[in-house]
């Protein structure tokens, strides 16, 4: 099961860095192979919400799903997700960092039927999207 945690600091505020993060609508700004989201559920972002994605594996375009466990503006926002063979977990937490926002990103990935025998390899390709989408998040946020 691949799992991670990343930490990055960036110049936005923690309520600044939050917004951007847990607007799952952006995400494709900076998630790499997410094509688009789409709010599902009408209203407000809450625990809850309930999100489609859309994410291109290969060359091949994949649906999943995603509902946020967890939503404290601007300390912490998590969801829970599920695409083909791959469930996941995301959480980010913000704190205060000098002019900055420290924020730390926890992540987890569990693989069902013949792709659990690719661990290694999968595992590897999940870090590296992981660390990617990081640099991207940095990015878009410096400026």
């Amino acid at each position: 099961m691949p799992q991670g945690s990343l930490t990055f600091t960036v110049p936005k505020s923690p309520a600044e860095a939050f917004a951007y993060i847990a607007d799952m609508e952006k995400a494709p700004e900076w998630v790499p192979d997410l094509v688009r989201v789409k709010q599902l559920t009408p209203g407000e972002v809450a625990v809850g919400t309930k999100f489609s994605e859309t994410v291109m594996m290969g060359n091949k375009e994949m649906e999943g799903s995603m509902e946020v466990t967890e939503y404290d503006p601007p300390h912490a926002y998590a969801h829970d997700g599920e695409g083909g063979p791959a469930r996941f977990t995301a959480r980010f937490t913000f704190e205060p960092d000098g002019a900055g926002t420290r924020v730390v990103h926890d992540y987890t990935v569990t693989f069902s039927g013949a792709m659990k025998l690719m661990g290694p390899v999968l595992g590897s390709w999940v870090k590296k999207n992981s660390e990617k989408a990081i640099e991207n998040l940095q990015r878009r946020l410096s400026g």
